[in-house]
Formats: structure tokens, sequence, C-alpha cells
């Protein structure tokens, strides 16, 4: 069906010249002038006289007169006079003209032509003798103020990037320094600064969301990835989020999909995977506060805000020694601060959830900024609420036959975000953050040819909260954080079968009767509950000095973690009884790092670090050393390794019934150090950059030891037969390649994203001790995106393609387990957004069609238990993603 669709597209778009002309040769002179004209726009023929101008006052001109677009350092450029006469001639050779004269370099990038000023004598030096001048910067925000963290900035052939409070430090002979500025979401600065400046450069870079139609944007900015100056992060624009196509026009974490090697598990044990990982496995930082749970609306949706994160970092592995305790990725998240001289809101709603962010300055200092979510769709049942929870299911009896169940769900879910900013100075940043979700989760099934049912309940709570102080002194970098995350949930499955009663009077001897009415009385045959506690507290010192070709960090800190599990099943006579499970534990880990970064030649750089972590269970010290070479043979091209060690404490583990359901629960090791994680990546790529162009490619290997597992059995109590469940040791492997492509012109962003991978597990009691696919194995996924951005208009569409995941078949033999494939995943989607914009507010108006090509994607599947007075059965049941839905969204926003 697929290629019958994009055939029939093409067909039309090749078909539409012949609406408007009949005559060949009517289109051939339109083409013809069509593209003259387009010749003719992109190389203007220059006529100007000048006479004793500034050089600066002149460009300024030429550009407002003529489709040019020029970038200079004005300040230099205005101590220039020139005098000239230029009668139609073009850009490059009226370019070449001031050549001449004013010893003018200039190059064309991105339909942007840099110019810059030479020195017609160069003095002879002694490099060993020169006196080096050391240039310390800070970018900011032009709008509102804020530090960028994570600027990418090249200066001579070099580069580096800026810190938490967006200062960064280098070192040059020369008396100027061009430096190229860039982050996501903000125009490029390229200016050139004098590097004997005792005081901090301030730079400030305009970001594209605050500019009004009106207004000519020079470069357009339509990045929605990037790639940092670290190998090993990927920076990512929220405020792109919008315009791709998804469920939620504000979820984070789906978006980040894009990125490859990156999934979103589904479900309620699901979250977000990186390379084959469970969720537990990556650390994710809110300002600091660490996210336990990230799944709403049973894994469709994310707790992450988009509206509130400002900036956004990913690393897929091979993350260096300043992070730790987790062995996958890391997520780092910065919500914002706002304006700091005016208040700014935004409101938005679409069928699922309104949202509401504001941010309000109480001083130049002092701002606050918030925002909550809440979904409606338990008093509002519209049709995406009920495709997402009721037309999702299949179930299939064990004769075979498929019925589509009839589900009644009540969801509830929200979440919070709150920080408090203080800027006593601009060396200085202090911010108070706070975090919370909640959901209420319940499915309750009817099956539709007999009166059996199933009652799902979960139900979560998840609190956090964070301190963080940055300073700058000198060179010197010092950040102190302090976070906290709490999360609760308890969950309840309950089966058994429906008595059907007829009354004929509902309310009798009172008024007249309207009919008959059918009640059910339920018997209940089985119960099973849980509840899930954990805590994690987290407190570090951070400190980084920049000298010459190295750049020094060290810290130390403390992790307490704290969690208590308890399940309990009670099952009737005719059923297996189940063994209860409690644990809980606490435990101290204190960390210290020390890393340190070289570039001694110009096309080399070097990383290397050790972290190590003592445990207060077992006492011992865990050494973890970490390193990375890059290598650029050429301009643009840079190659790659990472290599690191890396221990996790705090994780969740699979509980799996003798249905072959898993159910995941947190779990800390013991005193003996059973269940503590053990990785070890390999990462090897190589990049290219250049002129809208992007290309990374990663080779990847991630073992990783220590796991644990609880494996339901059966055995016998006297002449009963019981469950239990058996802690087994087990381990992991994940290798693969990521690609990512990217190419951005004028209007368009193409987006490419492929994963090769291949995730395998082994453990004790299970497959005879072999090797056996991970449940959340994709051997291959692809995602196209295609962007195309035009006066407020913003329409995308995206493709997404993944081979199905393994899955255990019920009542399989633990000894030899039976395994199947799930049908591969396809899914079309596109958009459309326009945003209108006004003197002092704006508002987006969306529409997203899910799933064009309405294909049945099962993304999951359950066995669930049904328990009646006389047997016992399973009822396999398939979750599959939305069939064709249409959604939308409104946002209001006043600045």
């Amino acid at each position: 069906m697929l290629p019958d669709f994009y055939a029939g597209i093409a067909v039309f778009i090749f078909r539409i010249p012949g609406l408007f002309f009949k005559n060949k040769r009517t289109l051939f002179v339109f083409l013809c002038l069509l593209l003259s004209f387009i010749l003719n726009a992109q190389n203007p023929e220059i006529t100007y006289t000048a006479d004793n101008q500034k050089l600066s006052e002149v460009l300024e001109e030429i550009s407002r007169i003529y489709p040019v677009k020029f970038a200079f350092d004005a300040q230099a450029f205005s101590g220039v006079r020139t005098t000239f006469e230029a009668q139609q001639v073009s850009i490059r050779d009226f370019l070449g003209q001031l050549s001449k004269q004013h010893a003018l370099a200039f190059s064309l990038v991105e339909g942007t032509w840099i110019l810059r000023l030479e020195k017609t004598t160069v003095p002879q030096f002694d490099p060993v003798m020169a006196t080096k001048n050391s240039l310390l910067g800070v970018v900011s925000d032009a709008a509102t103020g804020e530090p960028l963290k994570y600027c990418n900035i090249v200066f001579s052939d070099q580069g580096t990037i800026t810190n938490d409070l967006g200062y960064f430090y280098v070192e040059t002979i020369s008396d100027s320094v061009r430096f190229l500025i860039s982050h996501l979401g903000y125009q490029r600065l390229d200016t050139i600064i004098s590097s004997r400046s005792k005081e901090a450069i301030v730079l400030k870079l305009k970001p594209f969301a605050i500019l009004m139609e009106e207004i000519k944007v020079q470069v357009q900015e339509k990045n929605i990835l990037e790639l940092s100056e670290f190998s090993d992060k990927i920076g990512f624009n929220p405020a792109k989020s919008s315009a791709i196509p998804r469920l939620s026009e504000n979820d984070l974490v789906n978006m980040l999909t894009l990125i490859p090697g990156v999934n979103f598990l589904g479900g309620q044990t699901g979250g977000l995977s990186i390379r084959g990982g469970n969720p537990s496995e990556n650390l994710i930082l809110l300002d600091g506060i660490p996210i336990l749970e990230t799944g709403h609306l049973f894994g469709n949706l994310s707790v992450l805000n988009a509206e509130f994160i400002k900036q956004a970092f990913v690393s897929r592995g091979g993350f260096d020694a300043s992070q730790g305790e987790r062995i996958s990725g890391t997520v780092e998240l910065n919500g914002k601060t706002g304006f700091r001289n005016r208040a700014q809101m935004n409101v938005s709603a679409n069928l699922l959830h309104g949202n509401a962010m504001a941010s309000v300055p109480f001083s130049e200092k002092v701002s606050v900024t918030g925002a909550w979510r809440h979904s409606y769709i338990n008093q509002w049942q519209n049709y995406l609420s009920r495709k997402l929870l009721s037309d999702a299911r299949v179930t299939e009896t064990n004769s075979g036959t498929q019925t589509a169940a009839e589900v009644f769900p009540t969801v509830n879910y929200r979440d919070m975000n709150l920080k408090v900013s203080y800027h006593p100075n601009k060396n200085q940043e202090v911010n108070f953050s706070f975090f919370g979700g909640y959901d209420l989760q319940t499915l309750d099934y009817q099956l539709a040819d007999n009166q059996y049912y199933r009652n799902e309940s979960v139900n979560g709570n998840n609190i956090g909260f964070s301190g963080n102080w940055s300073v700058q002194a000198g060179k010197w970098h010092h950040s102190f954080t302090v976070g906290y995350s709490g999360l609760h949930q308890s969950s309840e499955f309950q089966s058994g079968e429906q008595v059907k009663e007829t009354v004929g009077k509902p309310n009798p001897g009172k008024g007249k009767a309207i009919g008959k009415y059918k009640n059910f009385i339920r018997t209940q045959f089985e119960l099973d509950n849980d509840s899930n506690r954990v805590e994690e507290f987290r407190t570090g010192w951070k400190t980084e000095y920049r000298k010459g070709i190295f750049s020094h960090q060290a810290g130390l800190g403390f992790t307490g973690n704290t969690f208590g599990y308890k399940f309990y099943a009670e099952r009737s006579s005719s059923d297996l009884p189940v063994d209860s499970l409690t644990n809980s534990q606490r435990n101290l880990i204190g960390h210290i790092f020390i890393q340190q970064e070289l570039k001694p030649w110009a096309q080399w750089k070097f990383r290397w670090g050790i972290r190590a972590n003592v445990d207060q269970l077992t006492r011992q010290f865990y050494w973890q050393p970490r390193a990375g070479i890059e290598f650029f043979p050429v301009q643009p091209v840079k190659l790659y390794y990472l290599t690191g060690t890396y221990n996790q404490f705090l994780s969740r583990i699979p509980r799996i019934d003798i249905n072959g359901n898993t159910d995941m629960i947190w779990y800390l090791p013991d005193k003996e150090g059973r269940g503590l994680l053990k990785a070890t990546h390999h990462i090897a790529g190589f990049r290219i950059e250049k002129d809208g162009f992007l290309l990374n490619s990663e080779l990847y290997r991630k073992y990783t030891s220590g796991k644990q597992y609880f494996l339901a059995e059966i055995y016998k109590r006297g002449n009963t037969e019981r469950i239990q469940y058996i802690l087994q040791q087990g381990e992991e492997l994940n290798y693969g390649m990521d690609i990512y492509l990217q190419f951005r012109q004028k209007h368009w962003n193409h987006l490419a994203a492929y994963s090769l991978t291949r995730s395998q597990e082994k453990m004790t009691g299970f497959n005879s001790g072999s090797w056996f696919p991970s449940f959340n194995d994709h051997r291959h996924q692809l995602k196209l995106t295609e962007v195309f951005t035009y006066r407020g208009w913003v329409a995308a569409a995206s493709w997404t393609y993944r081979s199905g995941q393994p899955m255990l078949l019920a009542n399989s033999d633990p000894d030899f387990p039976d395994f199947e494939r799930l049908s591969y995943f396809s899914q079309v989607d596109i958009s459309l957004v326009r945003r209108f914009r006004f003197n002092h507010w704006a508002i987006d108006g969306g529409l997203t069609l899910l799933n064009l090509t309405n294909r049945l994607n099962v993304v999951e599947v359950d066995y669930l238990n049904i328990s009646t007075e006389i047997s016992s059965f399973s009822v396999r049941s398939n979750v599959s993603a939305p069939s064709f839905t249409p959604t939308f969204f409104v946002s209001i926003q006043v600045f």
C-alpha cells in the first residue's frame, strides 16, 4: 500500500504544470522566465557610487537595495572610507573591486557574504616567544539574557563550547579573533573581537522565535538537531517540536526519537530507551532533578513538557567522567527562566490536555517560570481518547478466535514545572526548581462473547526539586547542584466473571416504568497488587579550569537511593497460589572524578578521565576509566573514538511471570554486590558538516554484566502447587550502527535516521543459559522527515519504519522458551502549522494526520489471566498504535 501511496503523490505533482499550461511551448517559455528570475535574484547586478563614505554604511545600503546579505564587523568597517563607482557589475566583481582597494577578504556561506579586513603587512615574530592574549567571553540570549549552555564556537580553525553559565575561554597570539558562534534556535553570529580586552566580552544571540514577520531574517535557522563540539552530545531544539507530526505538540520525548538509536517504548513499563537499554539505565536530569518516570497515558505521552524546556542535550553513550550512576545514556534538560524585562504567557490545548506556561520577572535579577499541564479526557471522551484506550485492544482466546474487547478506561494525568532564577551578577546564577507528576490509569475489560472481565489500575506520583548555583571566577567555573526525586507507583489487577440479571423496573413503586435494564454483578476470583517506592537524592560540586591547550575538570558528590517493593497475589483454589514478594533497601554512593581535555595539534583532540564510586553496602571502590580521541584529517571531516566503563546501582529489573508478561520493579544491589550493573562502551564514528549538510555515523558496542531477573517457577508444598520468584543472574550485549543525515535548504529541512541493531540477553535458569533476543530488540529502524517553512507556515511529513520486536509466548518452558516476532511497524504522518504574529502576542494552530495508510501496528502483547469459579485461562491482548487519526492544537502566546 505504501509504494502506491507515494506513486500517487508523484503522479499528481508532475501533472500540476499541465493543469495550467495546455501548450508545451508556453510551458517552456514560462520555465525559462522562471529560471532567469531565480538566477537574477541570486546574482544581482550592482550599480552604486560612493564618495568618501564609510564602508559599513555602503554595505548596509546595498543590502537594503539589492537582495544581498552581508556579515561583517560594523565597528571595524566604519573606520574605513571608500570611493568607487560601479555600473551593472556582479556582486562578486563588486566585492573584488573593494578587495583591491581595502585588502578585503570575502566568502559566500549559505547565501551570506562573509567580509573581513586583512592586514597588508604581517609583522615577523617567533611563535615560541610570542605573548598569548587571553580572551574570556560569555554568550547569552539577546531577548531574555539567559546564558546559553554548550554553544558551538569556532575560531582560527579551532573550536570550543560554552559552559553552564555561557562562558568560554581562548588563548591567541593575534590582536583580534574572528568568532563564528552558533546554537540551535538562534541566528549565527560572525564577529571579530579584540583579544586585548581585560573584561569578559558579552556576546548575544538573537532567537528566531521572537522575530516578527515583517522583519527580514538574513539567515533562517531550521535545524532540529545539532551535533555539539562534544562528540558524545547531540543538541535538540525544543522550539521546533510543535512542527513535527505526533500525538501532542508539547511532548518532548517523542521528538527525541528523531535521533537514531533513541526509542520511546510504550506501555506501563516503557520509557526512553537508548540503544537497546532499559529506560531506567538513562540519566535524565531536568535542572538537576533526576526524572525517574517519563510516561503518561500508558506510555503514549511523556512527562517532559516541551513548552518549559529551553535546551536539551542527549548522549547515546561514551559520555565523559562528569556523569555517572547510569550505564546507557544521558539527557540534560534546562528549563526556561523567561524574559528579564517583561512577562510572557503561553496557553495551548489539544484533544487530550490543556497546557499553560508563564514567566514573570520580579526584577532584573529575579524571575519565576512555571508550566502546568492537565488532562481532561476523563470528562471529555472524544474520538482520540477512544482510539488510544479502547479501539487499540484486540483480544485472542486460547482457541485462536479474535474479538474486540470492550474497554472502559479512566485516565487522569498532570505535571507541573516551576523554576525560580536569581542572577546577582553576570558571573553568578542561582536556580531553584520543582517538578511534580501524577497518573491515574484504569482499564476495565469486558469480553463481548462471554461474561468474563478484567480490571487493571495503575496509580503514580512523582515529586522532585533541585537547587543549582553556578559561579564564574576568572578562568575557573564552579557549579553546585542538589537534586531529589521521589516516585510512588501502585497497581492492581483483578479478574473474574459476571452474573447478568435483568430487572423490569429501575425504581419499583416510584413512578412509571421506563423499560428493562441490565445490571451486572461481578464475582472476583483473582487479585494481584504491588506497590513500588523509590527515591534518589543527588548532590555534587564540579569545577572547570581552562588554560592554553588544556581543559581540566574535577568534582565530587553523593547519591542516596531508597526503594521498597511489595507484591501480593491471591487466587482461587482452582488456580495456582502465588507467593508474595517484599524487599526494601537504602544505599549511599559517593563519587569523585577528574578528567582532562587537550588539543596539542590542530588536527587532534584527546580526552581522558576517571570516575570512582564508593558503595556504602559493599564498602568497595569501583573505578571507571573513560577516554576519547578526535581526529580532523581535513575540514570539515571529524573521526572519533569513545570508550569507557560505567557502573549503575539503582535500576529496574524484570519480573517475568508464568505467562511471559514482564513487569519492571526497582532494585538495589545487596551487600555482596549482586545487581550492580557494569557496562563497557566502545563507539567509533565520523562526522561531515558543511553548508547545511550533515552526515554522522557511529558503530557501537555495549556489554553489560550484573543484570538481575525475577523469574517465576512452580514448586510443590505438600500436595499443593505454588509459584515462587527466583532471582537469576544475567548479562546483555547491544551493538549496531546509527546513521543520521540532514540537509538544510532555504525553505526545506531533510532528515533521515537509520539504525541497524542487535540486542540480546542471557540469564541463568532460562533458555538453558544461552543468549536470547531482548524484548526491545528492533533490527532495523528508519525515520524519514521533511520540514518545509515559508512565511509563518510549517508543513512536515514523516515515515517511521521498524522491524517487529520479539515476544515470549505464553506458557513457554523456561528451559526451551518459544519466541515470535511481531509484524513490522510502519506509519506515515503529516502536519501543518500556521503562526500569526502581532506586536505583543501570537497564535499558532496545527493539524496532524496520524497513520495516513491506516496500518494496524501492534506494539505490545499482553497475556491477561482470567480466573473463574471453575477454571483459569489466559487471553492474549494485542496493543496497537492508533489507526488513521486526525488531531489538532491551538496555542496563544503573550509576550
